[in-house]
């Protein structure tokens, strides 16, 4: 998946604040929606992991969050984790219809 502005300019973390919908919009892309309420200068963060199906450029994760997993592979080795972790929820679409 080739993630367009500002998705691009957006950091990962285990414990983010936004999260994708499930749904694409009206120009194919997904929306951010929050998480939980953001201040003001905060860094807007999200899971790479609920949106990309594998992830090769790092493995290792070094967010900082109290809940890091310590690693970046993808929904397709970490898909278990991560459906539960959100439920089933701000996940991408196409993640979860792929899903074994």
């Amino acid at each position: 998946m080739m993630m367009d502005l500002p998705a691009r300019f957006l950091n990962h973390s285990c414990d983010p604040n936004v999260g994708v919908g499930n749904e694409l919009n009206e120009w194919g892309s997904y929306d951010f929606v929050a998480l939980r309420d953001i201040a003001a200068g905060e860094e807007i963060r999200f899971d790479y992991e609920t949106t990309e199906h594998e992830i090769g450029a790092f493995s290792e994760c070094h967010c900082g969050a109290s809940t890091c997993r310590g690693h970046v592979h993808g929904f397709k080795l970490s898909g278990d984790a991560i459906y539960k972790k959100y439920g089933g929820k701000n996940i991408a679409k196409y993640l979860l219809e792929n899903r074994a």
